[in-house]
């Protein structure tokens, strides 16, 4: 990276630069990620549930769920989008990045349960518990 010559900034715009995050940072790419997961959640979801391996543990979902897959993905889907776009419209706060951040890892731990929720399905934990 070029620093501009010492006597023009005193130095003062060259450490703002490196040490303050930008101004025009955005999170588009964990809101994809966020909503990716959402997406891979619902499908999940729907699978599980229609094969008798789980029950939605969202009432409102659930109700959703009963109407059919459909409605219940459609749901799912503009919940994700309108926090995905919550996330991008508030990116310049650390509030929303940390709050994408938890939401991920809230979301990665969902699919960690479709994943154990899964291998139960396919009968890989039938001996064991």
């Amino acid at each position: 990276m070029l620093r501009p010559p010492a006597s023009q900034t005193g130095g003062k715009v060259y450490r703002e630069a490196v040490t303050k995050p930008s101004a025009y940072m955005n999170l588009i790419r964990e809101a994809v990620l966020l909503f990716s997961l959402n997406f891979l959640d619902a499908l999940l979801t729907i699978i599980w549930v229609r094969n008798g391996e789980a029950e939605e543990a969202n009432a409102l979902m659930a109700v959703m769920l009963e109407l059919g897959d459909l409605p219940f993905l459609l749901t799912k889907l503009a919940v994700g989008m309108f926090a995905a776009i919550v996330f991008i419209c508030g990116s310049r706060t650390s509030f929303a990045r940390y709050g994408i951040s938890f939401a991920i890892a809230i979301y990665m731990s969902l699919i960690g349960i479709h994943v154990i929720t899964g291998l139960a399905a396919f009968g890989f934990f039938s001996n064991i518990f």
